[in-house]
């Protein structure tokens, strides 16, 4: 037996020669025998751990999953791509928020593990079994793409499900996350909405479209956006330069009338550019003083306060007012 184990690790170890390399990513045992391996090489490339099996028939090298896990986009892309050829459909895309994940986009709420796909097989009914959901809808051509060499739906189709099937939260940080990483514009995002008339959820799809913004720089400033919509404060306008001169200064939010910044202070903004945090306030402390000097009244919240339109408005609003009457009173 240990003679056969010893010749078993010889197999492992020249067979990829014969067929499957390194940078193929997930392979079925068809595809392996294709290229020439045997079902006992098969066994004894997992056996030794060269071949790790991802699913029922399909395998990836150990070397590709280790590659694939040095980020979380390619990680999933890797286990979707592992159900898509488990399933041998037609067509059958990476989508909703699986897409979302290998597009690396924000959610407003972390989506769970599961592999999502969809397919326009209209002969298979939709599924959830085995750590995935499949569901069945129309699937133009043109709203497929690939990302980490797995198919899946194109940003904007992505978005347009994101926001039918989760909401206008989740809608809206997708939609401005999309924005920030340049992978759709608003005008592609409003034809897949406008091609997408008549499906459940249109609605939210259309009011995600008209809300989402494409200046905003984080997920604190797109849920503070969404704070302020749904307690009634007048929409600032976002990412604005006020002062010009070096070095410039811009800022998260302002409302003109009121000469009034809006500043989302996240934990990342403190710490950034390799600077120590308390050289970083320091800085801050000055940016918000030049902004004073010019005339500027400024507002500040974090991500609790974000969280809550009822502890924004607590926070916005009487900003607002002192803004308003330190205006009047210059001009009275």
């Amino acid at each position: 037996m240990d003679n056969f184990r010893g010749l078993g690790e010889i197999v492992a170890i020249y067979a990829p020669m014969r067929g499957i390399s390194e940078g193929t990513g997930p392979f079925t045992l068809a595809h392996a025998l294709a290229a020439g391996h045997t079902r006992a090489d098969v066994r004894a490339l997992t056996r030794s751990g060269q071949w790790i099996r991802l699913r029922r028939n399909v395998y990836v090298t150990a070397t590709d999953r280790a590659v694939a896990a040095t980020s979380p986009e390619t990680l999933h892309a890797q286990d979707t791509r592992a159900v898509q050829l488990a399933l041998s459909r037609r067509q059958v895309v990476g989508a909703d928020t699986s897409a979302v994940r290998i597009f690396g986009l924000d959610l407003r709420r972390q989506p769970g593990d599961e592999v999502v796909l969809l397919t326009d097989d209209e002969g298979v009914a939709s599924t959830h079994r085995d750590g995935y959901f499949l569901r069945v809808a129309s699937l133009p051509s043109e709203q497929v793409t690939t990302c980490h060499g797995t198919p899946v739906t194109s940003p904007a189709r992505t978005l347009l499900d994101v926001a039918a099937n989760h909401g206008f939260e989740d809608g809206v940080v997708a939609a401005e996350s999309a924005y920030r990483k340049k992978l759709i514009t608003p005008e592609e995002f409003g034809a897949v909405v406008a091609a997408g008339a008549g499906r459940p959820g249109i609605h939210v799809a259309r009011d995600v479209h008209e809300f989402a913004c494409p200046l905003t720089e984080s997920v604190l400033e797109s849920v503070s956006r969404i704070s302020f919509r749904e307690a009634g404060i007048r929409m600032p306008l976002s990412q604005v330069y006020l002062i010009k001169d070096y070095p410039r200064i811009r800022v998260d939010f302002y409302w003109p009338s009121l000469r009034l910044v809006g500043e989302a202070d996240g934990m990342a903004k403190y710490g950034m550019r390799g600077r120590e945090p308390m050289e970083e306030l320091r800085l801050q402390w000055e940016r918000e003083q030049r902004l004073r000097d010019a005339g500027y009244d400024i507002v500040r919240w974090d991500w609790r306060i974000a969280c809550s339109p009822r502890l924004l408005a607590a926070r916005v609003l009487p900003a607002m007012a002192r803004a308003e009457a330190r205006l009047q009173g210059r001009t009275g």
